[in-house]
């Protein structure tokens, strides 16, 4: 693969991740397309309800302005899990993405109470579904998402890491016939309307999102 193909990522990645793919011989730039931002919210939880995370953000939001007893929680991720066992609770259950929570908590629960600390800018996938159970969720909005766009000019790759980078991403440019490698389903759901050209990783983790990116840029050079 030549060195100037070029690749955005549409958040910044560590160090690490960075040179991963500086490695693989390719022109590389970041920017963070969205950012969060807490909301004040009401700590008057149900000491009853089970507690649902879907991010991270959620996570340190709710547990950095509030001590919370330990709780049974289910979450979307493995990194959203390892965030909720450091702060000593109880994780039942993780997918991989919202839809699977979803329907995992309709087919083994009934008649119980949840807790979804959430982001504003979410999809509604998981509390659509739940509200037509027999369980009850109250949604908990503890942080924002805002948009950070900017033009970055023409790519022939770009990572996403969620809907609401794809949403941000459009206000100032378009996809043209760059690929686009997403970090879930969700987020390549919210490409669909912008291009067919999408590579989902195998896993939803940056790390298996650079794989997807390597296995793309190998089987280029085979061709």
């Amino acid at each position: 693969m030549e060195g100037n193909f070029r690749i955005l990522s549409t958040k910044l990645l560590s160090s690490s991740q960075r040179f991963r793919l500086l490695e693989m011989g390719v022109d590389y730039c970041e920017h963070n397309f969205i950012q969060t931002q807490p909301f004040p919210f009401s700590k008057e939880i149900d000491p009853d309800a089970w507690s649902i995370f879907t991010s991270q953000h959620a996570v340190d939001y709710v547990f950095n302005s509030m001590q919370l007893p330990r709780k049974k929680c289910f979450c979307v991720g493995e990194k959203t899990k390892q965030k909720l066992l450091s702060f000593g609770q109880e994780v039942i259950k993780m997918t991989s993405n919202a839809a699977d929570l979803a329907t995992y908590i309709q087919a083994h629960f009934t008649q119980k109470k949840f807790v979804f600390f959430a982001g504003k800018q979410r999809m509604p996938t998981l509390e659509s579904v739940l509200q037509n159970s027999t369980n009850t969720i109250k949604v908990v909005e503890v942080y924002d998402t805002l948009f950070r766009s900017k033009k970055t000019g023409s790519m022939d790759a770009i990572l996403f890491f969620s809907p609401s980078g794809v949403a941000s991403y459009h206000l100032e440019n378009t996809i043209g016939n760059a690929i686009s490698f997403a970090i879930g389903e969700t987020t390549a759901k919210s490409l669909e309307a912008y291009t067919q050209q999408i590579i989902t990783a195998k896993e939803p983790t940056i790390e298996h999102t650079l794989l997807a990116v390597k296995k793309y840029l190998n089987d280029h050079d085979k061709k």
